[in-house]
């Protein structure tokens, strides 16, 4: 299943996203610092100020709140993406997080 699905547990927001190759989340940023962990497959991550990273899961990033960063799917991958729950991050997530193709 493709796409971006949004899950909340033991004060852990969580978005997880599968992408097939050649898709990406387009740029977006966030106010907050976030974990980013590739749990499968080998992305391109570009992070503002930092340039390119080539990842291949299982690994994590973290990526520095007000920060744009961009995630291509080099492979088919899962990526996810978490705060914690009282962060406020829900709606901005919700509203900035889109995959598009590449």
């Amino acid at each position: 299943m493709t796409g971006i699905t949004f899950h909340e547990a033991a004060g852990v927001f969580m978005v997880k996203t599968i992408a097939p190759k050649g898709t990406r989340l387009g740029q977006h940023r966030h106010e907050k610092d976030h974990l980013s962990f590739l749990a499968s497959g080998v992305a391109r991550v570009s992070v503002e100020g930092d340039g390119d990273r080539w990842l291949t899961g299982p690994c994590e990033i973290v990526v520095q709140g007000g920060k744009t960063h961009e995630v291509e799917a080099v492979s088919d991958i899962v990526w996810l993406c978490l705060w914690g729950s009282d962060e406020g991050m829900q709606e901005d997530a919700r509203e900035s997080l889109k995959l598009l193709e590449a």
